[in-house]
């Protein structure tokens, strides 16, 4: 990932973003400065999904605080939001140390529901990690480039406000989101339409039975089942890491069952 951003960051470069390399560096200019370390985290939910604007963001943003980063402490997950073990954000989260700071494009990107983002929130507090939000400078901490600022009881109590307001707002937006999804997939079962590519013959559940079948008969791996029965390795691979987890189990024997009783429903 590292080396897809030093590829963007360059043709960025080439894009009248002259001073690019002033603020995403090589160099740790931050820590050399304040002897703590900055880092950025962001989340794309695809590979094919362009992260380019929030790189761009962040650009706009450290460089209106005068502010550089190292590309090394810049972080990102491809992560769909259904699991929160994310390699990255735990990679960062391990290597950040008391009064580091970490920067995120969104409140949200500490997690995918109410109690992830709120948990994640309060434990990056409770271990002297400075928080900053690039949308939010109320739910900024106070970079050491500036003046420090005096929390009050009442700045305190504005900036739980704050986060309470914007955690609200995130989730309620990822909500609406995966209703919307979720009724438009039911809209077009019921139409009749078939979602994703076509499956053949050779694929079908059907097939799919019988390669565990033979699995189980013969005590043969998936490979050799695969291949002397003519069903795709990597569209087995897919498919039974579904059962898996739609059945919560890895036991062939139950797993077959369960599949024999769903296609006599």
């Amino acid at each position: 990932m590292i080396k897809k951003i030093e590829e963007f960051i360059n043709t960025l470069k080439e894009k009248k973003y002259d001073d690019i390399n002033d603020i995403f560096t090589s160099d740790n200019v931050f820590y050399n400065n304040y002897k703590c370390n900055l880092y950025l985290y962001f989340r794309i939910s695809t590979e094919s999904q362009d992260f380019g604007r929030q790189i761009l963001e962040a650009y706009e943003w450290l460089k209106s605080k005068n502010l550089t980063i190292p590309i090394c402490n810049i972080y990102c997950d491809i992560y769909t939001g259904k699991k929160l073990n994310r390699d990255s954000y735990n990679a960062v989260r391990n290597k950040m140390l008391e009064k580091d700071y970490i920067l995120l494009p969104e409140v949200s990107r500490l997690g995918r529901n109410w109690d992830e983002v709120k948990d994640e929130w309060y434990k990056l507090k409770q271990d002297n990690i400075n928080i900053l939000v690039m949308d939010h400078d109320l739910l900024c901490a106070t970079l050491p480039n500036e003046k420090e600022k005096e929390m009050t009881i009442e700045k305190k109590f504005m900036q739980e406000l704050v986060f309470i307001g914007v955690l609200y707002a995130s989730c309620k937006k990822i909500e609406e989101v995966r209703k919307t999804t979720k009724g438009g997939l039911e809209k077009v079962k019921i139409a009749g339409k078939t979602l994703g590519r076509p499956r053949n013959k050779e694929t079908n559940i059907y097939t799919f039975i019988k390669v565990l079948e033979y699995m189980i008969e013969n005590n043969v791996g998936q490979n050799k089942a695969c291949i002397i029965l003519g069903y795709p390795k990597a569209t087995f691979y897919a498919d039974i890491n579904q059962v898996y987890e739609k059945y919560n189990s890895k036991d062939y024997n139950f797993l077959l069952t369960k599949l024999k009783e769903e296609i006599k429903c």
